[in-house]
């Protein structure tokens, strides 16, 4: 696999241009600094990404949500902007390792400037994550990111989890993993897959947190399971790192879920069987349109008999 491949800029494109209110924002400053305008812009849609519907306030946490991104990346105390800089700007060998410690440490100051806002038990690891790892992914749609200088520096990225990326890993990668002759230790069990919202970091000895009495994966789980995926399964996303392949990915997984919904809708009166549902999911994305087709024009005729 070639790590320092980068993303066609069709495909950055259709997910991020690089603009707020028509305002322009790119990676780079005029003097080949990093642009700080282009980072907050950033920070700014990864905080838009940030369900707070779900998250309860405190009664000192009076800061509007759109000014998030000012307050973190500029406030002395979390200074978020700084932490970014300093990985693209630091010297170090690009890991996994070091992008993995910088990720935490990054995630840490989104979790205390959002307990200054929220209550402790609204604020999760998952929550944070989703900052993080949005910021990077818009970061990465600027112009000027895909710089040779600053490709490796997405290498060890690792993917956004949300409600779509979780449904991929349960249908991609614990299918994959739970086979007998790939298996390491016990199999990945889809009751323990938490929501991305409540997720933490914490783990036992068995990549687990508990809430509510019950198990539940961590988030280093995740990343160190799909990395290894992707590691035995180069040929899946030929050329692209799970950050990349994200891309792809949940547009695709949403299309997926999409058309499951609506052929279990068109084919309610048919009575699908359990073994049918599983066939579906486990259809391609093409072939699952191609039975969309197939039964809109099924009940395309049948209206057309109703309505002559």
């Amino acid at each position: 696999m070639d790590n320092n491949a980068h993303a066609p800029d069709s495909v950055r494109n259709n997910f991020w241009d690089g603009k707020i209110k028509d305002e322009q924002h790119s990676f780079l400053a005029e003097d080949g600094k990093l642009n700080d305008n282009g980072i907050k812009a950033a920070v700014q849609r990864a905080f838009g990404d940030l369900s707070v519907r779900t998250m309860t306030r405190k009664g000192t946490g009076k800061i509007p949500c759109k000014d998030f991104y000012t307050e973190v990346c500029e406030k002395e105390e979390y200074k978020f902007l700084h932490h970014i800089k300093i990985w693209f700007e630091s010297e170090e060998k690009v890991t996994a390792k070091a992008y993995d410690k910088w990720h935490e440490e990054a995630c840490d100051i989104i979790l205390n400037f959002l307990r200054t806002q929220y209550e402790d038990s609204s604020v999760t690891y998952g929550k944070a994550q989703k900052v993080v790892n949005m910021t990077m992914k818009y970061l990465y749609c600027l112009k000027g990111a895909e710089q040779e200088q600053y490709k490796e520096k997405f290498q060890y990225c690792h993917m956004p989890l949300d409600s779509f990326m979780l449904e991929w890993f349960w249908r991609e990668v614990a299918v994959w993993y739970n086979q007998p002759e790939v298996r390491e230790s016990k199999k990945i069990f889809r009751g323990k897959i938490p929501t991305w919202s409540t997720m933490q970091k914490e783990k036992g000895d068995d990549d687990t947190f508990e809430k509510n009495g019950k198990k539940y994966y961590t988030y280093s789980f995740f990343v160190n399971k799909i990395r290894k995926f992707f590691e035995e399964n180069p040929d899946k996303y030929p050329g692209l790192t799970p950050f990349q392949a994200e891309f792809y990915i949940w547009p695709e997984i949403q299309i997926c879920l999409s058309a499951e919904e609506l052929l279990s809708r068109l084919k309610s009166a048919e009575r699908i069987t359990s073994d049918e549902r599983k066939t579906q999911i486990g259809c391609t994305m093409k072939e699952k349109l191609d039975e969309v087709k197939k039964a809109m024009k099924k009940y395309e005729s049948l209206s057309n008999d109703k309505n002559p």
